[in-house]
């Protein structure tokens, strides 16, 4: 059974070395535009973090997304 892509899943192939930072940088922005759902931006935007990979492509992505969310939660967490 395939294991669906998550930010989690994202996390741990780039901390195992199956993924590179650009790689998973990518990803990461691919699941943001693919949904609406506050929760699941947190926790990609979390990912991001800890792959410390800081691209300008994904930090206006974030950022588009944070402005365009009501929900005050994304932008604290990415503040921090």
């Amino acid at each position: 059974m395939k294991e669906s892509l998550t930010p989690e899943k994202i996390q741990k192939d780039f901390l195992s070395g199956d993924l590179d930072k650009g790689n998973a940088a990518e990803l990461i922005i691919s699941l943001i535009k693919e949904t609406d759902n506050t929760n699941f931006w947190i926790r990609s935007i979390k990912a991001s973090e800890k792959i410390k990979h800081r691209s300008e492509k994904i930090s206006k992505t974030l950022e588009n997304y944070m402005i365009s969310d009501e929900n005050a939660n994304v932008d604290i967490t990415h503040s921090k």
